[in-house]
């Protein structure tokens, strides 16, 4: 299957590799891989993906804003499975909802202890990223990310 994504690679121009997402769709293929013995759907997702990927290889190269659209949907579904049925998450969601999290209360305290939001924030967004970095970072150690 990486042989697959790697001719991709080779077929399309920086660009297309980059709206392709194909360091994602490679780490996903590595998931089903690992979990499709026990998982029917992981099973069924991984020939999809297989074929999604052959019909882009047939291409050329030469791939519309549709082909990209097709994948990015499948991986889309795929993405969720493994996150709903088998608690994966992807790379870097923790920082994004922690430092989301962070800002919002920093903003409050900022408001409410410093009297300017701007320090609030700065330390809500500085916290957010800390804790956010700690979970990703813990999740990559468990083995839980895509």
């Amino acid at each position: 299957m990486a042989d697959r994504i790697d001719e991709l690679r080779k077929q399309v121009d920086l660009k297309t590799a980059k709206k392709l997402e194909l360091e994602k769709v490679d780490r996903i293929m590595k998931r089903l891989e690992e979990f499709s013995p026990e998982c029917e759907t992981c099973a069924n997702d991984k020939r999809r993906l297989a074929q999604q990927l052959d019909d882009l290889l047939e291409k050329n190269g030469n791939l519309e804003k549709n082909d990209i659209e097709k994948l990015k949907k499948v991986k889309g579904d795929m993405i969720s499975h493994l996150q709903k049925v088998h608690k994966m998450v992807p790379e870097g969601q923790n920082v994004g909802l922690f430092m989301a999290i962070g800002i919002s209360i920093g903003t409050s305290l900022g408001l409410v202890v410093f009297e300017n939001m701007a320090i609030g924030i700065s330390l809500g967004l500085a916290m957010g990223v800390a804790v956010g970095s700690g979970k990703d970072a813990e999740a990559k150690k468990k083995g839980l990310t895509i």
